[in-house]
């Protein structure tokens, strides 16, 4: 679908321009056009080629699936919003995740390290899937959108 890499960018201008809201559609063009940009959560460094990313290692691989899995049983998609909103924003939550680990590896250059995970499973679960009214609406009016369709 055409509609994810919006998505995907969009999340990703949002956590870069938090403190500048009238920056973000300019910065979520500029990568879903491919331009190299500076990143604001990563300072001194460029944020990596924008496209969907795959773990790298085996631990990045484990890491990602029990995550997947506790949010799960732990019925954490259960709440907090509907359902088929919720599935989306996981699902591009993961995305960011590894989005950011390219950048914080330079570019894949190196393995992750235990610091590279915390990292990047931090901003996660602090600003996408537990702390953004923003996100969290705009997830929400894409299953609106299903819904009347």
């Amino acid at each position: 679908s055409r509609l994810f890499p919006f998505y995907f960018a969009y999340t990703v201008a949002s956590l870069e321009n938090s403190d500048s809201p009238e920056s973000l559609e300019n910065y979520c063009g500029d990568l879903l056009e491919g331009k190299a940009l500076p990143s604001n959560l990563l300072p001194s460094q460029s944020l990596p080629e924008f496209q969907l990313y795959r773990p790298v290692d085996e631990t990045t691989q484990a890491l990602i699936e029990r995550y997947i899995q506790n949010l799960v049983l732990g019925k954490q998609l259960l709440s907090g919003g509907p359902f088929v909103s919720r599935l989306l924003m996981l699902s591009v939550s993961v995305a960011v995740l590894l989005f950011y680990l390219q950048a914080r590896t330079n570019g894949g250059s190196r393995a992750p390290v235990h610091d590279d995970h915390v990292w990047c499973f931090h901003l996660v679960e602090t600003c996408i899937l537990s702390h953004t009214d923003v996100l969290a609406s705009l997830f929400a009016h894409f299953e609106s959108e299903l819904d009347s369709n």
